[in-house]
């Protein structure tokens, strides 16, 4: 078996091209990096010549001088990067190279990695921008992974893994041209991307929005854009009748809610919209106020009697407008919470409108199948303390979305938040970029590649850890409630997490646990480099802190099936142990940065199941007073209310017309033990 995996992680570099061009011999090399002068952002293009420089110096210890195209001797070997004249005078399509898109090739003995670079507007503070495309830096690092053996397996420098080599050959029938599939992939994903322009990782694997939008491509505006076109603040003092009335007030929950039946209001609106495209957005969010509840007055009553369908029908009016001014631009509306189901009223959107759906399911696709418009979609999924996505399912969902005309991917708060994991949840990460760029490359593959690249030695024992958390994990997607809504077309989560407790314990039960430590021990036996110590320590450290909480939850249900003194020691002692590897990932109160990664985000100091930053797990047992209950004489009995979205307690729903909630259609009678409409 251990002869089968040493075969199996050959690294592509060691591939025999059957005609090869050597750029790196006997520690020298003919070939200098020469960068075009037609750039429109040559700040980008000297960083994509630095990662290719760098690279290129650490597998063979030879530096190639970088030089302007027009300092480079016609004579001598180049790797040509971006516009260059060169590739114009070699006959290269150059003009058909656009956006993130790229052409690598080889020509006679010269190497030419062309894109183009669009320059960035500068970021103020809280306001959104966007970076611009490099599609030379994208070029570049699809040059290091397949001739050289790169791969980008984590942000930040340790993330690199660069093979090391004696001699560097390449494919000297080079010919690879690629456009993305999806033309916003977003939000944030890389810490370092905020203080330099991109991160390798980044690009390498496909997020390519930087903040909050990317290029000129779409203008998200966090997706709830009310808030901007008629702000709370600017208007409710003057014009309070812009916003929504609940009990005789104006929007006495300060949501920017607005009120749908004022003209003015949509005035404000398209003005909004329109002048975003004038800033050189293709497509635009209009969406309605996070935490959206209607409009109490009579005119917006009179819209329809369905919460959701007054929305579609006045932003459908809305995106109407707008299409008779800016023709050629997209409005982007929101199918989220309210407006989750189709709508009802009517049967297509005009041309010019995109959907953004926060479902994705085939279920909810075929649901929307009436309206063939093109899509965007919200993902949530990887906004977890918990590693939640295995790549199986990554990959499928790549796959389906290319399969409904999905255009753009809009990741929330993206990847650069507290409580990412990027330890236990790397490799899905990596798959998930990787099959936005090419869907066809399987699971399987990706996730070997990922970890033969960040372990090395230890690849094979990280490989079973890995396995051992995703196989299990692929049974989530058949437990998630995927239906497109309530009758009241409110959703209500994933029924299956009713408890804290639900998830670790389902997907993380003791057999799982200690194959993973088992398996985590003997690659930290085998680690034989710094920068692998380093992977497999931020491994490791995620992996201890959902151990102690697991196991917490793993005693407390023991304890709740039969109370006993007994149980309820062994519990302390749990706690105890979670305490302890709590304070070890907070040094002097201060998040801990495991392996080095001194600016990654890690799940140790927020999210669910933590509630702020640096506080511990909340709720029974993890805030029991133990000694207080011991002197007491009484063993607790615990009730535990049911919880559904990382902790939101299941309320009964109210009598018609109070604020927040809906009109059901009377033929859906309320649950009793939730309060809660039955659906499906």
């Amino acid at each position: 078996m251990t002869l089968l995996f040493t075969l199996l992680v050959l690294p592509c570099h060691s591939r025999l091209f059957a005609d090869a061009l050597v750029v790196v011999a006997n520690g020298k090399s003919d070939y200098v990096i020469a960068l075009s002068g037609q750039s429109r952002d040559l700040a980008k293009l000297n960083e994509a010549a630095t990662l290719l420089q760098s690279s290129i110096k650490k597998a063979t210890g030879v530096e190639l001088l970088v030089v302007k195209e027009s300092n480079a001797s016609a004579d001598a070997d180049a790797i040509y990067l971006g516009k260059t004249a060169a590739a114009k005078r070699a006959g290269l399509p150059i003009q058909k190279v656009t956006g993130w898109g790229y052409l690598n090739r080889v020509v006679d003995r010269n190497i030419y990695l062309i894109g183009e670079e669009e320059r960035a507007r500068p970021l103020k503070p809280r306001q959104q921008g966007y970076s611009g495309f490099s599609g030379t830096y994208k070029a570049v690092t699809t040059f290091l992974e397949q001739q050289v053996g790169v791969r980008f397996v984590l942000p930040g420098e340790v993330g690199i893994h660069v093979p090391e080599l004696k001699r560097l050959a390449i494919d000297a029938t080079m010919d690879v041209s690629w456009s993305p599939r999806f033309t916003f992939i977003g939000r944030r994903v890389s810490p370092y991307s905020g203080k330099h322009e991109y991160d390798p990782y980044a690009i390498a694997n496909n997020f390519f929005g930087r903040y909050a939008s990317d290029s000129r491509v779409f203008w998200t505006g966090g997706s709830h854009t009310w808030s901007e076109f008629v702000p709370r603040e600017k208007y409710i003092e003057t014009r309070p009748d812009y916003f929504g009335l609940f009990e005789g007030k104006r929007d006495p929950l300060r949501r920017n809610i607005l009120c749908l039946s004022q003209s003015e209001v949509h005035d404000l609106l398209v003005k909004g919209v329109v002048k975003k495209f004038d800033e050189g957005y293709q497509m635009v969010m209009l969406g309605q106020a996070d935490g959206y509840v209607e409009c109490q007055c009579d005119k917006c009553q009179a819209i329809h009697p369905d919460v959701g369908e007054k929305l579609w029908i006045k932003h459908r009016q809305i995106a109407e407008r707008i299409r008779a001014l800016r023709p050629e631009k997209q409005v982007v509306l929101s199918s989220y919470v309210t407006t989750t189901k189709p709508p009802l009223s009517f049967d297509s959107f005009p041309e010019n409108v995109v959907i953004m759906n926060n479902r994705y399911s085939p279920a909810y696709f075929k649901a929307w199948k009436a309206f063939p418009t093109p899509r965007v979609v919200y993902i949530p999924d990887w906004l977890r303390s918990w590693p939640r996505v295995p790549p199986r399912y990554a990959v499928n969902l790549v796959r389906l979305w290319k399969e409904n005309n999905v255009i753009a991917v809009y990741m929330g708060g993206g990847l650069d938040q507290p409580g990412c994991s990027w330890g236990l949840n790397g490799p899905s990460y990596y798959t998930f970029g990787k099959a936005m760029e090419d869907p066809s490359r399987g699971a399987d593959e990706l996730e070997r590649e990922f970890i033969e690249a960040s372990f090395g030695a230890a690849a094979e024992p990280m490989g079973a850890f890995f396995r051992a958390m995703h196989r299990r994990m692929e049974a989530r997607q058949l437990l998630d409630r995927h239906e497109t809504g309530n009758p009241d077309r409110r959703y209500r989560g994933f029924p299956f997490e009713m408890y804290p407790d639900d998830y670790l314990c389902h997907f993380f039960p003791p057999q799982i646990l200690n194959e993973m430590d088992r398996q985590l021990a003997r690659a930290q036996e085998r680690a034989q480099s710094d920068e692998t110590r380093a992977r497999i320590e931020l491994v490791a450290a995620e992996f201890r802190y959902l151990q102690s909480v697991a196991t917490v939850h793993h005693m407390f249900r023991a304890y709740q099936v039969a109370p006993s003194w007994t149980l309820f020691d062994a519990l302390q002692k749990q706690v105890r142990g979670h305490a302890k590897i709590y304070d070890w990932l907070h040094p002097n109160g201060k998040a801990l940065n495991p392996g080095g990664y001194r600016k990654l985000r890690t799940p140790f100091n927020i999210g669910w199941p933590c509630n702020d930053a640096l506080k511990k797990v909340t709720g029974p047992p993890f805030d029991w007073d133990f000694e207080k209950i011991r002197q007491s004489g009484d063993l607790p009995v615990p009730v535990i209310k049911p919880r559904i979205r990382g902790g939101q307690s299941l309320k009964p729903y109210e009598s018609k017309g109070a604020p927040g909630n809906s009109k059901t259609d009377g033929n859906n009678p309320n649950d009793p033990e939730t309060g809660a409409p039955f659906d499906q």
